[in-house]
This record gives C-alpha cells, sequence and structure tokens, in this order.
C-alpha cells in the first residue's frame, strides 16, 4: 500500500508538502508531525485521508471521494441487473 503522497500522486493529485496543508485541525498537524517525526512523506494513506480536510458538505475527503466515484460507476457498469436484466 502506498503512502499517502505517493497515493495522491498515482491518481494525478498533488502532494501535500506540510502538515497544516494536510489538516486543518493544529492538534491533528502536530500529531501527526510528531508521529511521522517530520516527514510528510512517511505519512500513512488512511491517517493521511482521515486528517485531510473535507469540502463543504461532504461526509469524507476529496482524495476518498475521488477514489469513491471511480469504483461506484465501475460497480454500476459490471452489475448485470443495470446492465443486462
Amino acid at each position: 500500500m502506498p503512502r499517502y503522497n505517493d497515493f495522491r500522486r498515482l491518481i494525478h493529485l498533488e502532494p501535500v508538502s506540510t502538515f497544516d496543508e494536510l489538516t486543518d485541525n493544529p492538534g491533528w498537524a502536530r500529531e501527526i508531525h510528531d508521529l511521522y517525526d517530520g516527514d510528510i512523506d512517511q505519512v500513512d494513506l488512511q491517517v493521511g485521508m482521515y486528517a485531510e480536510r473535507r469540502p463543504r458538505g461532504f461526509a469524507f475527503s476529496d482524495t476518498a471521494f475521488r477514489i469513491f466515484i471511480l469504483m461506484a460507476s465501475r460497480r454500476l457498469n459490471s452489475d448485470r441487473f443495470f446492465t443486462d436484466y
């Protein structure tokens, strides 16, 4: 499993360069910074996606939303009840 910034690069999103850019919660930014010894490129994917800012009105982050949209359309296209019946 790639790290958070590596995953963002793989799906053609800009990687974050600071912990403050990752989250708008200063407490979380400090905790994540301390946990990963100040190396933003070592942040785990799930930690980064949970810490990300959520767009207004969304239940989850932009990175998670992009994956959701990609997978939802594939599920619909491969479901025989939507495509064949």
